[in-house]
């Protein structure tokens, strides 16, 4: 069954969305699905009420790469640098042509395209610690 909407309950919507809460914790915070919380949220931007979230620019991956002070070197047997390189500096070139274009980091696509190009064993090498 289908319960209407309070006007309490959009403004809340309307924050949360706003702060970048995702539609499922959306959705457990207002007791709501998550098809309800999309369906009310493109109402509301077609209504005027909230305008869409900006899509990110794939520059966030940068500070990931700053956010660990240990070298892999560190915490891998030397037998995996190379792979390790390799992996890193494939997801390097990819990371920079998404940004070049304007896209978003899609890791998943990524990860299909590298296992592809490099074949799953090294894949799983590479995850193997």
């Amino acid at each position: 069954m289908r319960k209407s909407w309070t006007d309490e309950e959009r403004e809340r919507l309307i924050d949360l969305y706003n702060s970048g809460t995702s539609h499922k914790e959306m959705a457990i915070k207002l007791d709501r699905t998550t098809s309800a919380i999309g369906n009310e949220i493109s109402i509301l931007i077609k209504k005027g009420g909230t305008s869409k979230r900006k899509k990110n620019t794939g520059k966030s991956w940068k500070k990931y790469a700053t956010l660990s002070k240990k070298s892999y070197k560190s915490v891998l047997p030397r037998e995996k640098w190379p792979v390790i390189e390799n992996f890193l500096a494939a997801f390097c070139r990819y990371a920079g042509e998404a940004e070049k274009t304007g896209r978003v980091l899609d890791v998943y696509v990524f990860m299909s395209e590298y296992r592809k190009i490099y074949g799953k064993k090294e894949v799983q090498e590479l995850l193997r610690v």
